[in-house]
């Protein structure tokens, strides 16, 4: 998924209707104005940026010079936004001689919270080499984060790169889109025997500026007659959603639209949405699904994928994954033939197949894929092949794809379900803050923090958090924590710094995943661990990799588990918790994603009469509150009896 890292083209947007203010929020973006010094007013930059008079389109531009891929400087400003504002941002760029191992010129925008404290942003891809006309840069950023109160707006050259760019027109505009998003069902594939369903539809109304109590919404479920069946009224309306269980007892089996319509009565906007969904009177799934619990059922039991990122499937590294506490693969060069799936399953692994490349015009798209029509006999080959293969248990069809394929992502997903009903689709996405929006391309989600070193181990708790709660919680989440270095993809100067993350840091991004929420972890990747990049003997890494991966295969019966789990609460800031109940015993995770040393008192729903750790400290306990002392990036695992 790295190769699309810095490769991303997501700010093409026109497969996304959307309306946006005409207000320019950046001051002086013509570089008309000036303070003292020559710079500038509004802007704060770096000594290698200048203003060209008339050398814009129309008006002045910034000019960017730099000869040293040591020097790594910005030009910014800041813009005051608000939790769940989104923004559409950009400039047009021109380039001579820009070098480097990264993209070149570009903009970003990031946010901060009160404190200063960074919580992540929107990167476009920028220019590189020498570009003689005016090239627009841009990009749409995902909600502002809750706690957030500053947006920084940056032009500049990625770091490592030397040459010359110029900056003309920047924008940032408040993103206005659709009232009504999607709408989200709890049942995998929308198929339910229940006499229940739990349905939530996305809502945009704080970007909006439309009140909830101001909206009114109805559902509405469509036979294939196209007649309505039955009617509710909208309820528990918020700024982001509305969250809705229909009683559909009544209904015969069968094949239905559910469409939910909304109306801002005082501003006169409203939107829609509508889903299927299939009742049955008997679920028959097939021989890989997700459940209700959102756990992979393989063959009628259920399974934990705990795996690796692999470039092929030679038999040498699947004898050597297949003797560690890894129990599937995530392959970038499948096997072609069954015989390499026997190789894997013989050596008591599972596969996700990767057909994530197959669409046509993208940069790994597969020789003689040149239209959907060869797309199709692609995957549909594949299938033919390997459907039926003991080793596989998923399909891998989206590695970081832009929001701007999103239509042809949709109707991948819906492809694989119609050719191969027996297997998931799992998707992997950098774009953490969109995950609502890519909602129906999917029916397992995954997303790939890689914090370490810039930004902290807990970066992996954020991202596993918004993932799931972008998917509403009605999806399974396969997390892909980091177990690499940096310097295995970034060179020069921009490899400075680089390391791979600690035993410590590892066992915590793992940890942290499950925490909140994770099914799955896929840590990224084993064929890194050879390069000489990663810093230390592949021997060294795989065994701290196996080490993380012991405890939490020793842990699998426990987080399969779906009996009725405690309460429990923390109260100190970046320590997460998760419980299970197990065979008449209780268990909890804490977590302290903080890079020192923490005393933590962790409350449960009841008192305690004996507390045991499975890993971690050994908890003081007075009723029902278990005192930890936690080493820096430290995971606990605690069994309860009463």
């Amino acid at each position: 998924m790295l190769k699309y890292r810095f490769l991303l083209s997501y700010f093409i947007l026109i497969c996304v209707t959307f309306l946006y203010a005409d207000d320019n929020l950046i001051a002086n973006h013509d570089f008309s104005q000036f303070e003292g010094g020559g710079k500038p007013a509004g802007w704060t930059m770096g000594s290698n940026f200048s203003v060209q008079i008339n050398g814009g389109e129309n008006s002045n531009c910034l000019a960017f010079e730099n000869k040293s891929p040591e020097t790594y400087h910005l030009c910014v400003q800041n813009i005051n936004c608000r939790p769940g504002d989104r923004f559409i941002f950009g400039t047009y760029v021109k380039t001579e001689n820009m070098t480097g191992d990264d993209s070149g010129a570009t903009v970003c925008l990031e946010w901060y919270d009160p404190e200063g404290k960074f919580r992540g942003g929107e990167y476009p891809s920028g220019k590189k080499g020498t570009t003689k006309e005016w090239t627009l840069i841009q990009g749409r950023s995902g909600l502002v984060p809750e706690g957030v109160k500053t947006a920084r707006f940056a032009l500049y050259a990625r770091k490592g790169m030397v040459g010359k760019a110029w900056f003309d027109r920047p924008f940032c505009r408040l993103f206005q889109p659709e009232m009504v998003e999607t709408i989200s069902l709890a049942p995998y594939r929308g198929v339910t025997n229940a006499s229940k369903l739990e349905a939530i539809v996305a809502l945009n109304l704080r970007p909006l500026n439309i009140a909830p109590e101001m909206v009114r919404g109805t559902f509405d479920v469509l036979n294939g007659d196209g007649k309505i069946v039955l009617t509710a009224k909208a309820e528990n309306i918020t700024l982001t959603s509305c969250t809705t269980t229909l009683d559909i007892a009544s209904l015969p089996a069968g094949k239905y639209i559910l469409k939910a319509s909304f109306k801002a009565f005082d501003q006169g906007k409203e939107g829609s949405a509508q889903c299927t969904f299939t009742k049955v009177d008997k679920l028959s799934q097939g021989r890989c699904y997700i459940d209700e619990y959102h756990r992979l059922i393989v063959d009628g039991k259920p399974f934990f994928p705990l795996g690796l990122y692999v470039s092929s499937c030679a038999e040498e590294d699947m004898k050597v994954i297949g003797a560690s506490p890894f129990n599937c693969i995530m392959a970038y060069n499948p096997p072609g033939k069954i015989e390499g799936m026997d190789i894997i399953q013989k050596n008591g692994l599972k596969i996700i197949y990767s057909v994530k490349d197959a669409y046509p015009g993208t940069k790994w798209c597969p020789k003689g894929i040149n239209n959907d029509e060869d797309a199709v006999k692609f995957i549909t080959d594949k299938i033919k092949r390997f459907s039926n293969h003991p080793a596989l248990i998923a399909w891998y069809i989206n590695d970081e794809l832009p929001l701007s394929m999103i239509d042809k992502l949709v109707a991948r997903r819906d492809l694989m379900e119609q050719l191969d009903p027996d297997h998931p689709t799992w998707v992997v996405l950098y774009q953490y803050t969109q995950i609502s929006e890519y909602l129906n391309s999917f029916d397992v989600i995954g997303t790939d923090p890689y914090p370490i070193p810039g930004k902290g181990a807990y970066e992996a708790a954020r991202w596993t958090r918004m993932t799931r709660d972008g998917a509403f919680g009605h999806h399974a989440v396969w997390q892909v924590p980091q177990i690499f270095n940096w310097a295995c993809y970034r060179k020069g100067p921009a490899a400075a710094g680089c390391r791979k993350p600690t035993k410590e840091e590892i066992k915590c991004m793992f940890w942290l995943c499950i925490a909140n929420g994770a099914n799955g972890l896929i840590p990224y990747s084993y064929y890194d661990l050879k390069k000489p990049a990663n810093g230390v003997p592949f021997e060294e890494a795989w065994a701290e990799v196996c080490e993380a991966g012991e405890m939490v295969k020793k842990q699998i019966p426990v987080l399969l588990s779906v009996e009725p789990a405690p309460t429990v609460s923390v109260n100190i800031e970046k320590i997460d918790t998760r419980a299970w109940r197990y065979n008449g015993a209780d268990y909890v995770l804490v977590v302290n994603g903080n890079d020192k040393p923490v005393e933590v008192e962790v409350t449960v729903g009841a008192a305690v009469a004996k507390a045991t750790a499975e890993f971690g400290p050994t908890p003081a306990l007075k009723g029902n509150t278990l005192t930890l002392k936690l080493a820096n990036f430290e995971p606990a695992f605690i069994k309860l009896e009463h």
